[in-house]
């Protein structure tokens, strides 16, 4: 599910990494399309957890051939993850609802927090 789309062609495409290589592919393949940057963020209560996850997710870019970066961020709102995406200026953010471990992000205030397309994975 797509819930807008303002970015421009070059804008940061973000993945908020939560486990899942699905949303990896997805973000690797938009970020081709818009000819755009690839910002892997992961994101995580636990330091050990997200630790992992980025070392997982800077495997997978290093593996896959993808270029990108992968950096971890303390965001554990939608309204802090929405002014990371602002400060990296991220066109579009790919979010993988089904990797969230039972804690779904609230799309609607995350949707208010940024100017960034939102691409939804896991709905239903």
């Amino acid at each position: 599910m797509l819930m807008r789309r303002e970015g421009r062609r070059g804008q940061p495409v973000s993945v908020l990494y939560q486990g899942d290589d699905s949303a990896l592919a997805l973000g690797r393949d938009l970020a081709r399309v818009y000819d755009s940057p690839l910002l892997v963020l992961v994101a995580g209560e636990d330091p050990a957890a997200q630790s992992e996850r980025e070392a997982a997710a800077r495997s997978w870019l290093a593996d896959s051939g993808t270029p990108g970066v992968a950096e971890r961020i303390s965001a554990r709102t939608p309204e802090s993850l929405g002014r990371i995406l602002a400060e990296v200026d991220a066109g579009l953010v790919v979010v993988d609802q089904r990797a969230a471990g039972g804690r779904r992000l609230d799309l609607d205030a995350l949707a208010e927090q940024t100017r960034a397309s939102i691409v939804v994975l896991g709905i239903g």
